[in-house]
């Protein structure tokens, strides 16, 4: 189960996602969500 984020924060994680060619499982477990 994810931790809460703020809107910033999920504007910070999408952005990474796009960079990573959308590597949701990366994603993830670098902000732990």
């Amino acid at each position: 189960k994810g931790r809460k984020t703020t809107y910033e924060e999920r504007v910070e994680i999408v952005k990474y996602c796009i960079e990573q060619q959308n590597n949701y499982a990366k994603t993830a477990q670098k902000h732990q969500v």
